[in-house]
């Protein structure tokens, strides 16, 4: 009887080991922003925009540089002096540069693109 009473109460005590790991919800993390980046862009410009921005950055130094070098030419853009030197036009192309690669969205730069194509033929009809 004894050993009866002691089965039966060890029924109530039988338990399983649940080890499985409960799955957890997901969490948002929200992305990180670049550096100069204040606004959130949600169409971010491809590659190939960016690249050709780039490249039109390094072709406006360099035909406002050029074009600089006559008498009578003066710098129009109000973020730079009349005369600026090389170092100041690159130095000013890294600023906004950046500022406007992390900060436009994708159909931004495109315009962007086409106001620095015209500004590089502007250039290069002074230089000539």
């Amino acid at each position: 009887m004894k050993y009866l009473l002691l089965f039966l109460l060890s029924l109530g005590l039988k338990a399983e080991l649940d080890l499985t790991i409960p799955e957890q919800p997901a969490t948002y993390i929200p992305p990180q922003k670049k550096f100069l980046q204040f606004i959130e862009v949600k169409e971010p410009p491809t590659k190939a925009q960016l690249i050709t921005y780039w490249t039109l950055n390094v072709l406006d130094v360099y035909t406002t540089h050029q074009g600089l070098k006559k008498p009578n030419v003066y710098e129009t853009n109000f973020l730079y002096s009349k005369k600026p030197t090389l170092e100041e036009l690159i130095l000013g192309k890294l600023i906004i540069g950046t500022i406007v690669q992390n900060n436009f969205e994708k159909n931004d730069l495109t315009i962007t693109n086409v106001f620095l194509t015209h500004a590089i033929i502007n250039n290069y009809e002074i230089m000539k």
